[in-house]
């Protein structure tokens, strides 16, 4: 059965559970036909969800210099984007391009290496590889922290304090709404994962 039947399935067994008098002979047959289409339709719009999300994965790791596989059962691509990562030496600021999945975190950096002199043509991988954070070490959780507001230059400052033995760090947005997303999503992801311990 094409996956395209299956919500006109649905539709027509509503509208016959509808107009079917439940006294009927068939209403019964009519009502667990409706239930199994859905059951039916959900499992299907599961499945078609767990392929985008694979071939997102699989996307995002093509993406990257060297051999990286982020393809693991029941990991879910969450979130990309980029954030400024403070040195904690200088306080100095470098760009990194962070990619947030259900279980790590993974940071990044713009790959520069080109082919040849043809670098405009065929450029390599988007992405080098600096490190994945787990968000949960043993029992450890990952933590997000906001940080105070001092100043236009302390504004979108949040640290990610990462699960022993990796080292926590200072991240900055490019705004405000940036900020609240990433740390909105961290933490959702966090609480998920401690749900399951």
């Amino acid at each position: 059965m094409p996956i395209q039947r299956i919500p006109r399935y649905k539709l027509l067994l509503e509208q016959l559970v509808k107009v079917t008098d439940e006294s009927h002979r068939d209403y019964s047959n009519i009502s667990k036909a409706l239930q199994d289409v859905c059951k039916v339709a959900q499992h299907v719009n599961n499945a078609i969800k767990e392929q985008e999300n694979r071939d997102r994965i699989r996307e995002i790791q093509d993406q990257f210099s060297g051999k990286k596989d982020f393809l693991v059962a029941g990991r879910v691509f969450i979130k990309q984007g980029q954030l400024y990562k403070v040195n904690t030496r200088d306080q100095r600021k470098r760009r990194y391009e962070f990619f947030l999945f259900n279980d790590i975190l993974v940071c990044a950096s713009k790959s520069h290496n080109t082919i040849g002199r043809y670098s405009t043509l065929f450029k390599s991988k988007t992405y080098k590889f600096h490190k994945e954070i787990p968000l949960q070490e043993d029992d450890q959780m990952m933590e997000v922290r906001e940080l105070g507001s001092d100043g236009e230059e302390q504004k979108y400052r949040f640290m990610i304090m990462a699960p022993p033995p990796h080292k926590s760090f200072v991240v900055v947005a490019d705004s405000d709404q940036d900020k609240r997303d990433w740390i909105d999503k961290l933490t959702d992801c966090i609480n998920k994962r401690r749900l399951t311990i």
